[in-house]
């Protein structure tokens, strides 16, 4: 629970891009689109645009990754099976009544997600706080993507590897991910990794039963 109350999220999410080299035309055109497609203007890169959620413990519950760089965190998450499911949250259950998922400005309020307020001349006191409070709850995901990227170091530069294969590599990155925070291997205390002990305590590694995901490359039909 926050200073503003928020004691009824969640997770954050948000997106990340995994960059890759510029995609071979052939590649293109079974995939059906363009290189144009792949290239993030913003960052000026070739690369995915991956949408994941994390935990508490920063351990990665879902995760979708089926559009190119080019596309908006708006896009990909309203066309994830998870979107979907939560429009249709009376009949799938997928979260309960007054639970929400934080985000930021690039996706848009709903009864299940939380965004901050566009706040333009005057403020309030308690709209400021508001949106304090709230990016103070988003960097868990933005936390989980620190870890990620700090023990695996071949996502900060452009993977080399075929288009096709990025997807199946993301993921067991992930896994991993997921599996050293369930051995211990992460000290939340001094944020470092620490060395592996063998007769540490594991508390399963089985990804977990609630974990989803979907990172195969997109093809449009």
């Amino acid at each position: 629970m926050s200073g503003a109350m928020f004691h009824k999220f969640v997770s954050a999410i948000d997106g990340i891009v995994i960059c890759t080299l510029k995609p071979l035309l052939y590649v293109c055109h079974w995939l059906q689109c363009g290189q144009l497609m792949f290239r993030c203007h913003r960052k000026d890169k070739y690369d995915f645009n991956m949408q994941p959620i994390c935990d508490h413990e920063l351990r990665f519950i879902w995760c979708d990754m089926t559009w190119p760089g080019a596309a908006s965190d708006y896009t990909a998450f309203v066309t994830s099976e998870l979107y979907r499911a939560l429009e249709a949250n009376k009949m799938t259950k997928k979260i309960l009544r007054g639970f929400t998922f934080i985000n930021n400005n690039a996706y848009t309020k709903n009864m299940y997600m939380t965004v901050p307020l566009n706040l333009k001349g005057l403020r309030t006191g308690s709209e400021d706080a508001y949106n304090f409070y709230l990016s103070r709850l988003r960097t868990t995901i933005e936390g989980a993507f620190g870890v990620l990227v700090h023990c695996w170091s071949i996502l900060r530069v452009p993977l080399t590897l075929p288009i096709e294969k990025v997807s199946a590599l993301v993921e067991a990155l992930l896994r991993l991910h997921n599996f050293c925070i369930d051995e211990g291997e992460w000290d939340f205390r001094t944020r470092t990794w620490l060395t592996w002990n063998p007769q540490s305590r594991s508390r399963g590694s089985g990804m977990g039963r609630t974990t989803s995901w979907s990172v195969s490359t997109r093809r449009e039909d």
